[in-house]
């Protein structure tokens, strides 16, 4: 058995090790494809890599990043972490009083085009007094129900839903812009959504 030594086709960078196939054709030969070499890597340091050029191995020096780079990398994963939060705040439920008490609402994207045509639904004119729609929503025991809603109520679950969604929106612009203002990683990484 012949280990080989699979690298990169363009940097020449170490890739990993595997087993040479066995020649169908010679005894004892084994094939070594393209981008491999029977001839093993030295061992890389910590911000080194092995590099295969010219039928030889040789150590490179990683670059490392600079302050700023560092500082932008950070940057550009909590604007990621921030925003995926915001999102998922948005659909993951809502609170209203508009039946007298507290009640949780769901807002994934279902759930918000469902309360838009019931509020809308009760905008229509010539409505019966007694009108209601069914809207579900789930109370504090977690018991999760289709409640009757009157024309009053659905229009006051979808202004909570709409003051919710702009507080969590608003509060995301905020934060993306406390984000990119921060000097340190430390300072980035503390600010969360």
């Amino acid at each position: 058995m012949t280990k080989i030594y699979n690298y990169d086709p363009q940097s020449g960078a170490f890739i990993n090790s595997s087993n040479a196939d066995p020649s169908p054709l010679e005894d004892g030969v084994f094939l070594i494809p393209a981008f491999a070499t029977a001839l093993a890597p030295p061992s890389a340091g910590a911000n080194q890599v092995a590099v295969f050029a010219n039928g030889a191995w040789t150590l490179k020096d990683i670059p490392q990043p600079t302050a700023a780079q560092k500082l932008a990398q950070a940057q550009q994963a909590q604007l990621a972490t921030i925003s995926s939060a915001c999102a998922a705040a948005i659909v993951g439920g809502f609170k209203s009083s508009a039946l007298g008490k507290s009640y949780t609402y769901p807002s994934n994207e279902t759930d918000q085009l469902n309360l838009s045509g019931s509020v809308m639904s009760s905008l229509f004119p010539n409505l019966p007094a007694n009108w209601t729609t069914l809207q579900a929503c789930c109370d504090e025991n977690s018991n999760w129900a289709y409640l009757p809603h009157t024309v009053a109520q659905i229009q006051q679950v979808g202004i909570d839903f709409k003051t919710f969604k702009l507080n969590c929106l608003t509060r995301n612009a905020t934060l993306q812009a406390q984000v990119a203002a921060a000097k340190t990683v430390d300072a980035v990484q503390a600010i969360n959504f």
